[in-house]
């Protein structure tokens, strides 16, 4: 066979490798990007259901301890009014690239025992705390496609403590052991508070503003015991007619 036939064969051969190659490698690159956007779209859907579950517990704290409310009845239509302004103002929302559009939800306002033990004193009174709990539907747009899905909403006034170490309810935690613990709650303030802050940078030294000694300090305890006893306080008494 000629040189120049070799050569042209060779220099043909190279191309069509070079071409499987780089073939091969948009198809690896593709399924790391789908990966990334599924990646994206879960880590959207967990932050707008804790988004979701914190923006709800905060009304539902505000309800459980407004005294002028009434009953459970009067409380749920405050709830619905409330909720209802509250999710129309937040969508369509985004994170992390992913934007959400609700289309629709259900969710009702429900009467949890707390787990306190009267010992017969309260005679037929049962302490409660008010629990949201349904679905949100949500119309999902990523980089490579759309798609559509409900989120579970499961959420109470704990979940406004503003330094909650966990995303869950701590009453429901605590509502099928010892009953609402005060020094519990507030040990999830202050674990997650100090978390922070050594993450940002505290405790490098022993002393100063971001030294060991300001990791934690007494007005940080006051200021969780607040928050905790606020919180505390959404628990109601209600009677088998679910009376306050």
């Amino acid at each position: 066979m000629p040189f120049a036939i070799v050569a042209v064969t060779i220099l043909l051969m190279s191309v069509g490798a070079a071409a499987v190659t780089a073939s091969y490698q948009r198809a690896n690159d593709n399924v790391e990007t789908a990966e990334d956007d599924v990646e994206a779209v879960d880590d959207a859907v967990e932050d707008i259901t804790s988004y979701i579950d914190r923006g709800l517990g905060e009304i539902i704290l505000a309800i459980s301890t407004d005294d002028g409310l009434g009953g459970l009845t009067e409380r749920s239509s405050t709830f619905d009014e409330r909720a209802a302004a509250w999710i129309a103002f937040q969508f369509p929302m985004v994170s992390g690239g992913v934007k959400a559009e609700c289309t629709g939800y259900e969710i009702e306002l429900v009467a949890e025992p707390a787990g306190l033990s009267s010992d017969g004193e309260l005679s037929g009174y049962t302490p409660t705390y008010l629990r949201g709990t349904g679905t949100v539907s949500v119309h999902l747009t990523s980089a490579l496609g759309k798609a559509q899905t409900d989120l579970t909403i499961s959420t109470d006034g704990s979940y406004a403590l503003p330094l909650a170490a966990v995303r869950g309810s701590l009453f429901e935690a605590m509502a099928g052991a010892s009953g609402i613990s005060l020094s519990q709650m507030m040990a999830s303030q202050l674990t997650a508070l100090a978390e922070y802050r050594i993450l940002n940078g505290y405790g490098t030294s022993a002393y100063g503003t971001m030294g060991t000694s300001s990791i934690l300090t007494s007005d940080d305890v006051n200021d969780a015991y607040a928050v905790c006893m606020e919180a505390l306080s959404a628990i109601c008494f209600r009677d088998g007619d679910n009376i306050l």
